[in-house]
Formats: structure tokens, C-alpha cells, sequence
């Protein structure tokens, strides 16, 4: 029984820093009664970089990436353009983008 743990416990060190995994979120505005957002523009900056835009829902995704810490640089059109922080540790990590607390110095953007 040790044996087998330990051949899953090796296993699974093995495939998890080769397994790609996406991050997803929604760009919205809590300041404004939750407004989705749908014409944003990201760029998550890894190598190579990854450019995706929101869809009608306010949704974007970044598929294959590696798990690590990543900015994702927004551009709104007539808004200033901002960088959020997000951390990939999960197979699908969800970083929603909150509009409403850019500057919040609680929040991170």
C-alpha cells in the first residue's frame, strides 16, 4: 500500500508542472450597479504573451498556461489602462476583474 501512495505521490509531481491550466474571469464594475463590460481588450503578459478580448457575457479566458504569478494588462477604451496581479495554482483559477476597486489599496490592481 505504501508503495502504490507513494508511486501516485511521485506521479502526480511529475504531470502537475507539465499540466497546462486556464484562468477565467469577467470584467465588471461594482461602482456601477455591476455593469458588464464587454469592449476590453487584455493582454496577459507571459512568454509568449496571450491577447483575448471579453465577450458579449463580459467573459474572457487564457487557455495553456503555466502556473505562476501573471499580470493582465486591461485596456478599456476612454479609460486609463491598468494591470491586475493573478496567481495560476489551480487548474482553472478565476481572476474577475472589479472595475469598481482599481486604486483600492486593499485590492491588489
Amino acid at each position: 500500500m505504501k508503495r502504490i501512495l507513494l508511486t501516485l505521490t511521485l506521479w502526480g509531481a511529475l504531470v502537475s508542472p507539465l499540466a497546462a491550466d486556464t484562468i477565467y474571469g469577467r470584467v465588471f464594475d461594482t461602482l456601477d450597479n455591476g455593469k458588464i463590460f464587454t469592449d476590453v481588450k487584455l493582454t496577459l503578459f507571459s512568454n509568449p504573451p496571450q491577447q483575448t478580448t471579453v465577450d458579449k457575457y463580459g467573459q474572457y479566458w487564457f487557455k495553456n498556461v503555466k502556473r505562476g504569478a501573471y499580470l493582465i494588462g486591461v485596456e478599456i477604451l476612454d479609460r486609463e489602462k491598468f494591470t491586475a496581479r493573478v496567481v495560476v495554482d489551480n487548474p482553472t483559477t478565476i481572476a474577475n476583474l472589479d472595475l469598481g476597486k482599481i486604486g483600492d489599496p486593499d485590492h491588489g490592481y
